[in-house]
């Protein structure tokens, strides 16, 4: 249920940015800030957010690496299946009662988005992800008497907006959006879409396990 929770609160901040998006997309930008920095202060369960700690966690497990690995795995699809609901949930109620240019709107982003090629939403993912595990892992910061944290919050949620970096559920609401608006289409290639999307989910979580990897191997041991 907390992943539920943390795809409203994603799929609020697609609304603000999808409503700003040509009046104000600094103000949207903010405001999708504000939804992931709740998720993180109420650490609920957002899927780039704990996948870049995938490797990390095995450390302080006494599992074999395959059941970790399992474990861990089964653990992360549930709560990308929940975010998913959670976002496309609040982000399709919103839209059932907006006018048309609200929807004509959304529906030019949707085609944008998976207009792109797979290398590039591949790349774009993976600085998504890097923005996304900053974020995150701002515990991991020590705390000194001018705390930095939430600014590093801000700056790299901003970053990943402003820059167009690929946020899988984020992106959600559009994937399915584009695959209903091309459902008709003769030439229409569905499974090319669904593998967009799930490069998408993967350049999320290899450019938050990286950033992670290069922290735990930098940061000074606790000894």
């Amino acid at each position: 249920m907390l992943g539920i929770l943390a795809g409203i609160l994603v799929g609020l901040g697609d609304i603000a940015l999808l409503l700003l998006q040509e009046e104000n997309k600094y103000i949207g930008a903010f405001i999708f800030v504000l939804a992931l920095a709740t998720i993180i202060q109420m650490d609920l369960n957002l899927y780039t957010g704990k996948a870049g700690f995938f490797l990390s966690d095995y450390k302080k497990q006494d599992l074999s690496l395959m059941t970790f690995f399992i474990k861990k795995a089964w653990y992360l699809i549930k709560v990308l299946i929940e975010n998913l609901i959670g976002v496309a949930s609040v982000f399709f109620l919103f839209l059932c009662v907006q006018p048309n240019n609200i929807l004509l709107k959304a529906i030019n982003i949707a085609r944008l988005k998976f207009s792109c090629d797979i290398k590039y939403i591949f790349v774009m993912s993976i600085l998504c992800g890097v923005c996304v595990y900053i974020a995150c892992g701002f515990k991991n910061f020590k705390k000194k008497e001018f705390d930095l944290r939430p600014l590093i919050i801000i700056l790299a949620i901003m970053c990943f907006i402003l820059s167009g970096f690929r946020h899988c559920i984020a992106d959600f609401p559009y994937f399915v959006l584009n695959l209903y608006l091309k459902r008709y289409e003769i030439k229409y290639n569905i499974f090319l879409d669904v593998i967009k999307f799930i490069f998408m989910i993967l350049g999320n979580t290899i450019g938050a396990i990286i950033i992670n990897l290069i922290w735990e191997s930098a940061k000074p041991s606790s000894k």
